[in-house]
């Protein structure tokens, strides 16, 4: 029996917990709400950080989610927002493994943006207990099309093949081929 639970005769019915957590005892991961809903983790969760991240599961679920500044919004906001929809679709999802392009240092506002981002991934995933790894551009771009110098344009036509649609855009095209990536090297 989980200590940090309020359970009923069988916790792992269906494979959910559900369970009060002590606001109180904020080291443990699972004291980000005192209501929460819990899962077994598993699956992959595939994510392509920037202003429109893509976004894709194991469960074959993918968008894009955009994190533009409004008027007058300070360039906080960003990453307030970033923050509140990574805690909503790591609850939605509770997967076993993130899996992120990583950031290249290109340099100016990408750059900060995608490590401001991939940072909180990081965070949120280690207060999660989830895994985390990331996969270099050129590995991706290898993997998805066989040229580690593929353009925007390789990559949704590659994505396409997986998905049997047209990718919204590159942001959830590289997301898909995250994910496919991830499922061969980890056999998820």
């Amino acid at each position: 029996m989980n200590p940090w639970l309020d359970m009923g005769d069988d916790p792992e019915e269906d494979g959910f917990l559900i369970g009060k957590v002590p606001v109180t005892d904020l080291h443990d991961p699972r004291d980000l709400h005192s209501e929460i809903l819990w899962r077994k983790p598993s699956g992959i969760l595939a994510l392509d950080l920037a202003t429109a991240t893509g976004w894709a599961c194991s469960n074959g679920d993918s968008g894009v989610q955009r994190f533009q500044l409004k008027r007058g919004d300070s360039p906080g906001m960003r990453f307030l927002r970033f923050s509140s929809w990574l805690h909503e679709i790591l609850d939605l999802t509770s997967p076993a493994l993130v899996v992120v392009e990583q950031a290249h240092h290109r340099g100016g506002h990408a750059t900060e943006l995608a490590v401001g981002f991939s940072t909180r991934v990081q965070e949120q995933a280690a207060r999660r207990g989830i895994n985390f790894t990331s996969v270099h551009s050129a590995t991706l771009k290898k993997h998805a099309t066989g040229s580690g110098r593929a353009n925007k344009q390789d990559m949704i036509d590659a994505a396409r093949v997986i998905l049997e649609r047209e990718p919204l855009d590159d942001n959830e095209a590289d997301a898909v081929l995250i994910l496919q990536w991830a499922k061969e090297q980890y056999r998820g």
